[in-house]
């Protein structure tokens, strides 16, 4: 069996803040199924990178593809519509929201009620469904 193509893969990403440059020629392919970690110091990049790769930020060199077809999300939004999701983690942004919400941040549309609240229990739901057990138990 042929392997998978990657999804996402990225080529020679580089990204400057102000003269001071934080990535230089970062390349980086995640296939089906798999599970990695980027592990680095404060300041190494690793934010920068996803911030990238989930449409938070552009990049300033390289490219972005996904299945092989070349892509440049120009929001969290559009990349989520390319099937790219990030889950934040930086409680000083959103340290208010769930598990659930962190989730489905940028989606909370599809959880609205007619009265137009959100509906915590089907966006919890939806977790159990979307995600592995491992990852979401259905019995907390």
């Amino acid at each position: 069996m042929a392997p998978a193509s990657p999804l996402p893969e990225l080529t020679g990403i580089a990204k400057s803040y102000g003269g001071h440059r934080v990535l230089t020629d970062v390349s980086f392919s995640l296939r089906r199924g798999e599970i990695i970690g980027l592990p680095g110091e404060n300041g190494a990049g690793k934010s920068t990178l996803l911030n990238i790769l989930s449409g938070v930020v552009t990049k300033d060199a390289g490219e972005i593809r996904r299945n092989g077809a070349l892509i440049t999300p120009r929001s969290y939004r559009e990349a989520n519509q390319r099937g790219i999701f990030r889950v934040f983690q930086d409680p000083a942004l959103i340290g208010t929201l769930t598990v659930a919400q962190n989730l489905w941040f940028g989606w909370e549309s599809l959880f609205r009620n007619a009265a137009g609240l959100l509906d915590r229990r089907s966006m919890e739901e939806a977790c159990a469904r979307c995600w592995p057990a491992a990852i979401w138990p259905r019995s907390r």
